[in-house]
This record gives C-alpha cells, structure tokens and sequence, in this order.
C-alpha cells in the first residue's frame, strides 16, 4: 500500500471513529436524558403525593373527630405508602439513571483505549514514515544535484575543447583544401614536365645522334677536304653540343618537377593525416559531447522527479500532521465526554444518596406510623402526639424539592423520546 493511500486509509478511519464518537454521545444522551425524565417525573409524581398527604393532615385537626373516626388514621397511613411507593419508583430510577452513565462511561473509555490509542499508534508510525522517507528523498536529491553541478562543468569543459577542436579542424580542412589543389597543380606540372622531359629526352637523343652525325661527317669532311670544310665541322660539332645541352636542361627540369610534386604529395599526405586525427578528436569529443548531454538531461529527470517527490512528500507530511492535529480534536473531544460523564456520575451518586435517606427516614415514619395505628386506643399515647407523627411525614417534602433541583434540566426532547420509546426504558430497568 502507498503512502498516499495510507494516509487517506487513515482519514477514512478517523472520521469513522469521530462518527462512531458523536454516535455514541449522542445515543448515551437520548438514553440517559430519557431516563432522567421518568426520575423527574417520579419525584413530581412523589412531591404532589407528599403535598397530598400534607394537606389532608392539616384537615384532620380535630382531634374528638380523630378519635372517633380511625378510618382517619387509616387513610393517612395509607396516604403516607403511596409517598414512600412513589419515592422508591424514584430511587430505583435514579439507580437506572446512574447505571446508564456508568455503561456510558465505560463506553467512553472502551472507545479511547481501543479505537483512539490504536488511531495514534497508526498516526505515529505514518508520520515517522513520512519524515523517513523525506529524509532519504532529501539526501539523494543533494547527491543527485552535486551529481549534476559536476557534471554540468564537466560537459562545459568538454564543449570548450570541442569548439577548439572544431577551430583546428576547420583551419586544417582550409589548409589542406589550399594543399591539394597545389597538389593537383604541382601533379599537372609533374606530368607536363615529364612529358616535356620525355620529349626533351627523345630531342637529346636525336640531336645527340645528330651530332654524332655532325661529328663524324666534320670528319670525314675534314679528312676528304683536306681541311677546306673544318669550318662546316665545328658548326655541326657547335649544334651536337648545343642539343646535348637542352636535352640535359630539360632532364634536370623534368626531375625538378617530379620532385616538387613529390614534395607536395608528402604535404598533402602530412595534412590528410592531421586532418584524419582531428577527426579522430572530433567524433571522440562529440561521443563524449552527447553522453555528457544525456548524463545531465538524466540528472535533471532525476532532479525534477525527486524534487516533485520532495513536494509529495511535503503534502503527505502536511496531510500526517493534519490527521495528528484531527486525533487530538477527538481526543480532547473523548476527554470532554468523559469528564462530562464522570460528573454526571458524581450528581447522580449524591442524588441517590439523598434520595436513600429520605426513603429510610419515611420508612422509619411509616412503620412508626403503623405502629401507631395499631396501638391508636392505647390510653398513653395521646391523639395529639399520634396526628403529630402523622404529620412528620410531610417533612420529605424539602429533601425532594432539593432533588428536583439537584438533577440536570432536561428538554422535550427526552420527553419525546420517553414517549416514542418507554419499552426500551422498562428494558433498560
């Protein structure tokens, strides 16, 4: 299960459990107010009794008519059960009243201990989780972004030898553009001096065989002339030699070509093979160009998707901390129901007590009472003391007034309810 999902798992839960709290405030209080209304009612019901029973005591003051009529004394005891039957109704209600807030209290409690401490602990641990995991978030998002700086400067430096690079490369592409067309100039001249060389050769050798000719025919001139054609000799010697001559001028000029361009062949070669090396440089530093780009756009992918990671997890951790800050609402909430109970326990208690008392004391009246009645012809006890005893009984009166004040107000709400519902009350007695 995500985190996400965790968290709102959580919410779910604690506004169920709030529910279940308002729900249960809510169904104690129906209950507890219903019953209240049958205690207020009894003690009503009690007090007219009582103020009944006072009232037909101070009719009853004439004492020849007392002694003459026991059905008096008769009545008046009767009158005086029907108090004490009303202010038992009215304690075994409050007995009923005082054990719904008690079922009331354990509820409360019951609900804290188990659905609230197993809330927090889960709360606990989620936030822990939370901030755990921020933590790691954080931690890699600072390796991440080092990561990346580094990277970043690398990837600067590599571009600023790449620029160089490509500086130098594009100088050495210019320079051996300019080199190879002195190359295919240089070769042209080679092979026009070659053939200009090879047809210098081919003169040289003709006018060396020439002037062999020459040679040997100023000879045999020379020798059938007896001298007279010598001059025909040296002008035929004069044209063999000066066709050696350009035959070996055009020898060495030929040589001299073929040796340029072989000297501007070995440059072109020489600037090829700077050429390929920087090439070389080239595509190495563009390898290294594009795994440096795809480095940093990895990093940043990463960067962005931690840092939204970080952002999630900020939400989350706002979301944990909102659920604490929920808990404790219902918490204080709990707390509130509780003390409120308690205190209406304590009232309760104090009022049964009261209550208790009272009872006790008409019962002792009552049985006095009774005694009383049997031994109304007893010749020592005297008709003024037997109505006077009588009349003690309306002292109950105070003690159930203090009662009714003493119980918390209850609206027609509780009344309706008592009315809709009595045999979920009769149950509950």
């Amino acid at each position: 299960m995500s985190l996400n999902s965790k968290v709102a798992k959580i919410k779910d839960e604690l506004c169920t459990v709030s529910n279940n709290l308002n729900s249960l405030e809510t169904e104690s209080k129906d209950n507890v107010d219903a019953e209240l209304w049958v205690l207020q009612s009894a003690l009503r019901k009690a007090a007219t009794d009582t103020v009944h029973l006072i009232t037909q005591s101070k009719k009853e003051t004439d004492i020849l008519l007392f002694q003459e009529n026991d059905s008096i004394t008769k009545s008046l005891i009767t009158q005086l059960n029907v108090v004490i039957k009303s202010l038992n109704e009215v304690v075994a209600s409050s007995d009923r009243v005082l054990q719904l807030g008690m079922i009331h209290v354990r509820k409360v409690e019951d609900f804290r201990n188990e659905s609230l401490c197993t809330m927090r602990k889960s709360i606990t641990a989620t936030v822990t989780q939370v901030e755990h995991k921020k933590a790691t978030a954080t931690k890699e998002l600072s390796v991440k972004l080092g990561e990346a700086s580094r990277a970043a400067a690398e990837l600067a430096k590599k571009l600023k030898r790449l620029e160089t690079k490509e500086k130098e490369l594009s100088s050495t592409r210019t320079k051996l553009s300019s080199k190879q067309r002195e190359a295919r100039r240089a070769e042209r001249r080679q092979a026009m001096c070659k053939r200009e060389a090879e047809e210098c050769a081919k003169r040289a050798a003709a006018a060396l065989e020439m002037a062999d000719r020459l040679r040997k025919r100023a000879f045999w001139t020379t020798f059938v002339s007896f001298g007279l054609g010598i001059g025909f000799a040296i002008g035929d010697l004069y044209n063999a030699v000066e066709l050696g001559t350009n035959a070996s001028n055009y020898s060495n000029e030929a040589r001299n070509r073929a040796a340029s361009a072989s000297q501007l062949r070995g440059e072109c070669a020489s600037v090829e093979r700077q050429v390929a090396s920087l090439e070389s440089d080239r595509r190495l530093l563009e390898s290294q160009k594009a795994s440096l780009e795809r480095r940093k756009e990895q990093n940043e992918k990463e960067i962005d998707d931690l840092q939204s990671s970080v952002t999630a997890l900020n939400k989350e951790i706002a979301s944990a901390n909102a659920l604490a800050s929920d808990l404790a609402s219902v918490n204080q909430k709990t707390q509130e129901l509780t003390e409120k109970t308690r205190l209406l326990s304590r009232n309760l208690q104090q009022l049964k007590a009261d209550i208790s008392n009272c009872v006790e004391n008409l019962m002792e009246q009552r049985d006095f009472g009774e005694l009383t009645a049997r031994k109304a012809n007893r010749a020592y006890i005297t008709d003024e003391k037997r109505l006077q005893i009588l009349k003690s009984a309306g002292e109950v009166l105070p003690h159930i007034e203090q009662s009714q004040k003493m119980l918390p107000s209850v609206g027609p709400t509780a009344k309706a309810h008592q009315e809709k519902k009595p045999a979920k009350c009769r149950n509950t007695e």
